[in-house]
C-alpha cells in the first residue's frame, strides 16, 4: 500500500503506519551520514598524521624512528597537524556538497595537505622574522 492510501483511512491503525514508516526512513537516512562522516574523521585524521610524519622524516635530524616522538617533535607536530586537518575538513565540507563521497575526499586532501603545510611554514617564517 502507498502512504496516500494509508493516510486516506480512516482508523488509528493506519495513521500510526504511515508515521511509523516516515520515522524509520528519517532514521536510517541519518544513521548513515553518521557512518559516513565517522568514516571521514577517521579516514581524514590518519592521512593528515602519516603526510605530518613524512614531513618530519625528511627532515635532515631525523635518524630513527624515536626521533620523531620526542617532546619538541611531538609539539611541532600538533603545530603542523591541527591547521592541516581542520583546512581538509573544511574543503571536505566545501567540496562534499557538489561532488560525490570519493572525489570530495581525494581533492580536498589533495589540496588541504600541501596548502596546509605551506601555511604553517610560512606562518612560522613570518613568526621568526625571516620573511
Amino acid at each position: 500500500m502507498k502512504n496516500e492510501e494509508l493516510k486516506d483511512k480512516s482508523s488509528a491503525e493506519g495513521e500510526n503506519i504511515v508515521l511509523d514508516l516516515e520515522t524509520v526512513t528519517k532514521n536510517s537516512t541519518r544513521m548513515t551520514t553518521v557512518v559516513l562522516k565517522k568514516y571521514y574523521w577517521l579516514g581524514s585524521s590518519f592521512l593528515v598524521l602519516f603526510c605530518c610524519l613524512v614531513l618530519f622524516w625528511l627532515d635532515k635530524d631525523t635518524k630513527a624512528f624515536t626521533d620523531l616522538v620526542q617532546p619538541g617533535n611531538l609539539v611541532a607536530l600538533i603545530i603542523y597537524f591541527l591547521p592541516t586537518f581542520l583546512l581538509c575538513s573544511l574543503l571536505y565540507y566545501l567540496f562534499n556538497k557538489r561532488m560525490s563521497w570519493d572525489n570530495s575526499f581525494v581533492l580536498a586532501h589533495f589540496i588541504g595537505i600541501p596548502v596546509g603545510f605551506a601555511g604553517v611554514i610560512l606562518l612560522l617564517l613570518w613568526n621568526m622574522g625571516k620573511l
